[in-house]
């Protein structure tokens, strides 16, 4: 779905296998709930209003960082296929695997301003995994309500999150370099038993109240 144009995905007909029309129905609803994610988050930024994108002017993209617009459509998009609202921790390091093959920063993909390859999309994923793990998935919803109060993205994220972008991609380099990093930070609990719990140095007391709002 964009603001000009929205594309309908249609099964071939001619399919006889029980197996594979009940795949190709699965996979086609779940890009469905990719794009609906898409659709939802445009509506709550506004972006969809014309008066916000003026010819021959530079307007700044009223969603958020292109991680967090395509991570949490993925995330989202997981969720109809798992059946499950939390992170496991055997998917949490599939995940991660993926992020740190990728050999890309999450800050990238935000100067970037794009994701269009598989290693971004990865990236991307994770990083709004974690995000749910910690503060669940309605904050990830949360967000753009944010973003079309305050028609700031980085101030919303600092509303919702408790930190701002900055931080949480610095902290997510740290997640990269070591798996029981991520779990502590989704779980709030110190794994590796150095008395220290993942996030806890940045996150500010309001954190609490925005992960208690988000819930």
């Amino acid at each position: 779905m964009y603001r000009d144009v929205m594309t309908f995905c249609g099964l071939a007909m001619g399919v006889e296998d029980a197996a594979q029309l009940r795949l190709a129905r699965d996979t086609l609803t779940s890009v469905m709930v990719h794009e609906y994610v898409h659709h939802m988050q445009r509506e709550m930024a506004y972006d969809k209003v014309e008066r916000w994108v003026r010819k021959g002017e530079t307007v700044r993209r009223r969603l958020g960082p292109a991680w967090m617009v395509e991570g949490t459509a993925e995330v989202l998009e997981s969720r109809y296929w798992t059946r499950d609202a939390h992170v496991a921790g055997d998917a949490l390091f599939l995940l991660r695997a993926r992020a740190v093959a990728a050999q890309k920063s999450l800050a990238s993909v935000r100067t970037d301003d794009e994701v269009r390859t598989a290693g971004a999309y990865a990236v991307s994923h994770y990083a709004a995994a974690l995000l749910a793990g910690r503060f669940g998935d309605q904050s990830l919803i949360g967000f753009w309500r944010a973003v079309g109060e305050t028609d700031n993205w980085y101030e919303a994220f600092a509303q919702v999150y408790g930190m701002s972008v900055e931080e949480f991609e610095a902290l997510y380099a740290g997640m990269l370099e070591s798996r029981a990093y991520g779990l502590e930070f989704v779980q709030d609990i110190d794994i590796d038993g150095d008395g220290l719990i993942a996030g806890q140095e940045t996150l500010p007391p309001a954190a609490e109240t925005a992960q208690v709002q988000s819930n």
